[in-house]
């Protein structure tokens, strides 16, 4: 018996290692390995007298499915027909019928090539072996109820007295093990998952792209029942490999559409819905989509008869930051605040158990600015007539007192490094490590407002700008601008606006790039500013909302038309905005959020003359 060389033909092997995957704040764990690896067609001949050039040889075709790297379910086989080709012509067809084994006689010294298709109805093969190598098989998008399309390919050389080749069959199909880590959103029902366009048909012999999608497989009633209680559920989907489309990106919020035009509607991609239970601050629905492929930035291959793991973790960020990957709809957050009314008035509002607690019923104050720490809460209220001024503490927003008397009005705080910062409108600045002891720092001119950002505090006055690290220690910085306002830390730049149309623009609070303004905020100076979810939200004199992504192109916030907005805040990936409207010819305020302070939802309304506002 001899054993014949055969001519390696290319599959594709399993790999089982994974990599992290982060997709504007949504992780998931996804297989590596996409690498074409050729393995010899198994095959074998009884040893013997080899056979003389021109003989007819018995070669027995006998199939193979279970590769023991691949773990897809479905193994059965209803029928299997082989194709056999010499000189690139017909030579042979033959049917195995239900996987058995059939044999056909060829000559002798010579060269065969063979073509298998598995579980596909209605195969024929051409007369031309090049017209074969073109073949493609409709396929449905969701697991085949009959057994998997499979198909193989392979060559031989015939000698010896009888040959046995085994076909190698290779299912169409990629199989995903898919499993869901709430992390941080426990409170979200996982209510559809499914494969979106999925091919419609697949290349037989060769490495198949889409060149028509459908919708693909879907989780059953019972898989979702099992995917929220914690188990794993298994989908499947035709071959797919569009290659590397996006070879220079090294972001995972940048594997979408709009990336690769052209490309984006043959991709196949999975697409997870899940509902809010309201039990903490979400309400609403949310969908989660990601492109399938080889790793989580730039590969778009799924890959045939492979075993794969996709883990999906939801971040809380990632429903903050709405895209294309996340589309937060109409999700909405209804968050506990702090509210302060004109006549020193602090109210502790929660809907979800539908309190509104008076905490401090003074009428001597006007509330200035509300502000949290590591471990408490700050207000500052003053009186402009009487020139005085007083900072409150709290270390869970409820139980309030007084901390310190100021013989000057207050008029906004800061927080950072463990400090407070307290700005009075005039050259002194008050400054506090954990907000008990408050210790009076001299300007050189006016302090008007405060804020801080990466490490760094920043005063704005009348005649200038001043920075810190520590609060005590203050150095004058050149921004080019007249009349400096409101400022804000994000984006890894430091933004201030002006009362003119400028906005000066820093990395590191010393040097600044002044740009001009696409909004006018001469008429309604700036009168809050704050940054999340990578938008800056400016108030201006609470007339309206204005909303940017890079500091100096501001837009008007259309949701928000026909209310005024006084205050804004964000915590944890949420905006809270105090804002007035019109009821009846009477004015009311109402506290709004907002994920990406464009779109707002009122959560509380029907408020007498509230003007800040704090996220618990």
């Amino acid at each position: 018996m001899k054993t014949l060389n055969f001519k390696k033909t290319c599959r594709r092997i399993l790999s089982n290692a994974a990599v992290l995957l982060s997709a504007a704040g949504l992780c998931i764990a996804v297989p590596q390995g996409c690498t074409d690896l050729g393995t010899e067609t198994s095959s074998r001949s009884h040893e013997g007298i080899s056979g003389n050039a021109g003989e007819k040889v018995r070669v027995i075709f006998k199939p193979y499915i279970e590769y023991p790297e691949t773990k897809a379910a479905d193994n059965s086989v209803r029928n299997i027909i082989v194709a056999v080709y010499g000189g690139g012509t017909l030579v042979e067809s033959l049917d195995l019928d239900s996987g058995a084994e059939a044999s056909v006689e060829l000559e002798s010294g010579k060269d065969y090539s063979y073509y298998a298709a598995a579980n596909i109805a209605s195969v024929e093969f051409p007369l031309s072996e090049e017209d074969a190598l073109g073949m493609r098989a409709t396929v449905s998008p969701e697991e085949p109820s009959g057994g998997f399309p499979m198909a193989a390919s392979g060559s031989f050389t015939v000698s010896g007295d009888e040959n046995t080749v085994t076909v190698m069959l290779q299912r169409l199909y990629s199989k995903i093990r898919f499993k869901v880590d709430l992390g941080e959103v426990p409170d979200l029902e996982i209510t559809s998952v499914r494969i979106m366009q999925a091919a419609n048909s697949v290349a037989l012999f060769s490495e198949s792209k889409a060149v028509l999608t459908t919708g693909g497989d879907e989780a059953s009633y019972e898989e979702l029942s099992a995917l929220n209680a914690g188990s794993e559920i298994e989908l499947y989907l035709p071959e797919n490999c569009q290659g590397v489309l996006l070879p220079d990106n090294t972001d995972s919020s940048g594997k979408i559409p709009d990336n690769i035009p052209g490309k984006s509607g043959v991709c196949s991609y999975m697409e997870v819905e899940g509902e809010f239970s309201g039990e903490m601050e979400f309400i609403g629905n949310v969908t989660y989509r990601f492109y399938l492929g080889n790793d989580e930035t730039s590969d778009f291959n799924v890959v045939r008869n492979t075993d794969n793991t996709v883990t999906m973790t939801l971040l809380r960020e990632s429903i903050s930051s709405p895209t294309w990957q996340v589309d937060a709809g109409d999700v909405y957050a209804d968050v506990p605040f702090l509210l302060s009314s004109s006549y020193m008035r602090y109210y502790h509002v929660d809907k979800r158990v539908s309190a509104m607690k008076v905490l401090m019923p003074f009428s001597s104050y006007y509330w200035r600015d509300i502000i949290r720490g590591d471990n408490c809460y700050i207000g500052i209220a003053g009186d402009s007539s009487e020139d005085t001024g007083v900072i409150v503490r709290s270390e869970d927003g409820l139980n309030w007192k007084t901390v310190h008397n100021a013989g000057s009005d207050l008029s906004n705080i800061a927080y950072g490094n463990g400090t407070f910062v307290v700005t009075t409108g005039t050259k002194t600045i008050l400054v506090s490590a954990g907000g008990q002891i408050w210790t009076e720092k001299e300007m050189s001119s006016e302090a008007n407002s405060v804020f801080f950002g990466n490490g760094i505090f920043l005063v704005t006055g009348t005649y200038g700008v001043w920075r810190s690290g520590d609060g005590l220690n203050w150095t004058a910085v050149k921004t080019g601008l007249t009349y400096p306002t409101e400022g804000a830390y994000g984006n890894g730049e430091y933004v201030i606006t002006s009362n003119y149309l400028y906005t000066a623009k820093s990395t590191d609070g010393i040097t600044w790039t002044r740009y001009t303004n696409s909004f006018d905020v001469t008429a309604y100076p700036a009168s809050g500013m704050t940054y999340g979810n990578g938008v800056f939200l400016m108030t201006t004199g609470g007339r309206e909302l204005l909303r940017s992504t890079d500091g100096y192109n501001w837009k008007s916030v259309q949701s928000l038309s026909g209310y005024g907005t006084t205050s804004v805040d964000f915590k944890d990936g949420v905006f809270a905005a105090v804002a007035r409207k019109t009821i009846d010819g009477r004015s009311h305020y109402c506290v709004m959020t907002s994920l990406d302070g464009e779109k707002w939802t009122e959560i509380f309304s029907h408020l007498n003359m509230s003007t800040l506002v704090c996220i618990l």
